[in-house]
């Protein structure tokens, strides 16, 4: 059902909209157009060749978008996912195909969305949001990159090992349930990875970027099941067989499933590998231990981006990890940590004995610092971050650097 949102709308949990203002006028002298937002919930479906038309991993999807004057001017979607931080699962608003017809361009309609964005996501029950953004945009709307890219490059002779290589084969409808347990496994603990709910997750979406055209291929055991996973390209780059994900369940099938890789390459002519995987998990590990050139990109400003919406759900999610560290540290620690934001303030129980202790910080610098993409150190430099009470030491430990990463085929 479509239904309008607008200015001071309330929802339920369940996910009804009940419309307030839905329509007003936003230029400076007052005499713009009459604007209107609206949100729909859209399903998502499977075509006749079994590929998902629209974004994996989900069933359904919700649709953002303002008109002027009844033109479409901006829209978004928003996907629920669920993202890892600290080995906790926050729930996530996913934006994507955020887009402003050219005509209605620089006319501030993009920002009106965003902003209604973040209404919807705190409405719904969000205790983030997440996209993957252009530079010197999303900042404005509270979202700091929180992952660094990688790519590892590695020669095919350097895979070359004892043992028979994986007979790689098409994944397979029946395969999805076994993957997805299997990645979630493996990606347990790295920040910034999507949760892959067993029973709605569909394949991958695309491959090594937003326009290539995946191939996934799993190995098996002698019983039939799924031992090992992976996505390609179907095309080069650079002459390399692109690898946007690969995952085993033990070291054995990754070893295996490195040397099927390195045959594929082999069989389209490719003279080395080019994967987009993280260098400390799943067949990254491996390729880095083998050799593999590690190029690591930081962006700032852009790349893949996350603001914080309910400031109280993400420090409860993150507190046990925060607990867990702090029990390891021998350094004085205070009894609850005070976090004051630009969003609002909150409170850590670090369980020290010292005298509580606070943590000035914007909302941007926060979040990567609970991802770990930037220190306590970095972010105090910017001039927005001050602690008192608590030692620079005593924060290094409780808020390390941990690079995380979100593999391609679960962006959107």
């Amino acid at each position: 059902m479509l239904r309008s949102m607008g200015e001071g709308e309330a929802t339920d949990r369940g996910g009804a909209v009940t419309p307030r203002a839905s329509s007003s006028r936003i230029d400076a002298d007052g005499a713009g157009p009459a604007l209107k937002e609206f949100v729909e919930h859209v399903p998502v479906t499977l075509n006749d060749a079994g590929d998902t038309a629209g974004w994996v991993s989900k069933e359904s999807v919700d649709r953002l978008w303002i008109e002027a004057d009844g033109e479409l001017v901006s829209q978004l979607w928003v996907v629920d996912v669920a993202v890892r931080v600290w080995g906790a699962e926050l729930r996530s608003a996913g934006v994507a195909g955020v887009g402003t017809p050219e005509p209605h361009r620089l006319k501030g309609y993009a920002r009106r969305l965003m902003e209604a964005c973040e209404r919807f996501a705190a409405d719904r029950g969000y205790a983030i949001s997440t996209l993957f953004g252009i530079p010197d945009f999303y900042h404005r709307f509270g979202y700091a990159t929180v992952c660094p890219e990688y790519e590892i490059r590695i020669e095919l002779d350097a895979l070359d090992m004892d043992g028979p290589a994986a007979s790689l084969q098409g994944l397979q409808h029946s395969d999805w349930v076994p993957i997805a347990g299997m990645c979630n496994a493996a990606y347990g603990s790295l920040d910034g990875s999507v949760v892959r709910r067993e029973g709605a997750w569909r394949g991958p979406r695309q491959g090594s970027d937003w326009f290539k055209r995946p191939q996934a291929f799993v190995s098996r055991d002698a019983r039939g099941r799924p031992a090992a996973y992976a996505v390609v390209d179907t095309e080069l780059t650079d002459g390399c067989l692109a690898v946007s994900e690969a995952v085993a369940g033990h070291d054995a099938a990754g070893l295996a499933l490195a040397g099927g890789l390195a045959g594929m390459a082999r069989s389209r002519g490719a003279t080395g590998l080019a994967a987009s995987l993280h260098p400390g998990t799943g067949l990254g590990a491996l390729l880095t231990r083998l050799g593999g050139a590690v190029e690591v990109t930081r962006p700032d400003d852009a790349g893949y981006m996350a603001c914080i919406v309910d400031l109280d759900a993400v420090l409860q999610k993150c507190t046990p990890a925060l607990v867990d560290r702090a029990a390891g540290c021998e350094l004085p620690l205070p009894k609850t940590l005070h976090v004051k934001t630009d969003i609002g303030n909150g409170c850590i129980a670090v369980g020290g004995q010292s005298p509580p202790a606070e943590l000035s910080i914007d909302r941007l610098g926060l979040v990567q610092l609970l991802f770990g993409y930037r220190t306590f150190s970095e972010l105090r430099e910017s001039g927005n971050t001050h602690a008192q009470g608590v030692s620079d030491q005593v924060l290094a430990e409780l808020f390390p650097r941990n690079d995380g990463y979100c593999f391609w085929p679960d962006r959107y």
